[in-house]
Order: structure tokens, then sequence, then C-alpha cells
């Protein structure tokens, strides 16, 4: 198994995550977990995704992959910005479930901050398991909204009727280093 990383990102990338993401969030649906759904199966979505990560600046994000006998079986799209290394998306193919790839990419991903002197690993949004065994120091994020339409006002509403399970949350990458550790 070998594990790559760039900031050049190419369109055959998020081809790539694209299929494993989207084959993995069917597995799961299959599996009752009906609330699972794709970026990638809208199409003015994937293209707004592979746009992105593919042409601008490539110092904002960064595609991180783990690949076996050269196929790529787990991989994290990755926002970067002068403090913060955000996992913005990610997936793996489900034959290799039982190694556990993209925990793997995350024990990279956090090496990888640590020596690029990021300050937070951002998770995005949610509680879930995974992301709280990595530390038990965590932010919620904010918005702010002018309210000035209709659809601000709408905006805000939903922002605080939110279950508190799907506010983003960060992580300190120095409350991190004690689980790394123990890997």
């Amino acid at each position: 198994m070998s594990i790559f990383s760039k900031k050049d990102v190419k369109g055959e990338d998020i081809e790539t995550a694209a299929n494993i993401h989207i084959k993995r969030q069917q597995i799961l649906y299959e599996k009752g977990q009906k609330g699972r759904f794709s970026h990638f199966t809208n199409e003015l979505k994937a293209n707004f995704i592979r746009d992105y990560f593919c042409f601008g600046e490539t110092d904002s994000k960064m595609f991180v992959s783990m690949k076996c006998d050269g196929v790529v079986i787990s991989y994290i799209l990755v926002l970067l910005n002068k403090n913060t290394l955000f996992h913005w998306n990610s997936a793996f193919d489900s034959n290799y479930k039982m190694y556990t790839p993209t925990k793997l990419l995350s024990h990279e991903l956090i090496k990888y901050a640590f020596e690029n002197n990021y300050e937070y690993l951002d998770f995005g949004r949610g509680n879930d398991l995974y992301k709280l065994k990595w530390t038990d120091d965590l932010s919620l994020n904010y918005n702010l909204f002018l309210k000035k339409s209709f659809n601000g006002k709408f905006v805000c509403l939903c922002e605080k009727s939110m279950p508190e399970f799907l506010k983003p949350t960060k992580f300190k990458l120095k409350n991190i280093q004690t689980s790394l550790n123990s890997i």
C-alpha cells in the first residue's frame, strides 16, 4: 500500500473520488442508512467539485489517496487555509473496509498538518464517532448571516433549529497528539 498527497489535482482524481464515493454511499444506503447521498451524483455539483479542485489556486486544496496494487482504495479531498486543514470529503472501497484505509489516511493527514504547522483539523459537520476518537477537544463553528431578505431569514431560522449533531465541529491539533501516540 502507498499513500499519495498532491495539490495539483486532476480531473481523473476527482473521477476516482466520485466513483468510490458513489459506490460507498450506495452500499450504505442498501444497508438501511437511507439518509446517505453523494454530491457526485448531481451533475452540477460534481462539475463544481471538479472545477474547484482542478483549477485555480493549488495551495488551497489537496487530494490525498491510498493505493493498493496501483488502484486508489481510499481518498480524502482537503481544503486548506493558513491555519486550518479541512477534511471535506472522503470515502473508501468497501472491499478494503477491514483495513480501515480512511483512518490510516486521516492519520497521515494529521501528521502532514503537524509537519506543516496547521493549528486546526476540521472534520466538518457532525459528531460522528470516528471524529471524536481523535480528540476530546472540539469547537463549534458559527455562521453570521445578514438578515436582509426572506431567504436570509429562512437560513437563520434553519440554523437555529438545526440539531446539534449536524452542526460543524473543529478539532484542535495539539489535542490529537495523544491519540496519535496511542496508535
